[in-house]
């Protein structure tokens, strides 16, 4: 029983959304901040955190495809 190819990969599509909005917050904050405003700094760390997360996850996810493709990699040469 295999899964299906777009099955497999839609956590790795969930994920890199989430990492494009993590990436645009912190644009708007950077924006923020070069127009003169003072945004709160402990927001921004939250941002850096919550991107950090995400990108972990990412690997992790990434990971578990590697394996898989590993061995059958292995198994048909």
């Amino acid at each position: 029983m295999s899964i299906p190819h777009a099955a497999s990969i839609d956590p790795i599509r969930r994920l890199d959304r989430k990492m494009d909005a993590a990436n645009g917050r912190i644009e708007d904050f950077m924006g923020a901040q070069a127009a003169g405003e003072e945004p709160d700094p402990a927001a921004f760390t939250a941002m850096l955190e919550q991107r950090m997360t995400v990108e972990q996850a990412m690997q992790a996810q990434l990971k578990l495809h590697e394996k898989p493709l590993k061995t059958v990699l292995t198994e048909t040469r």
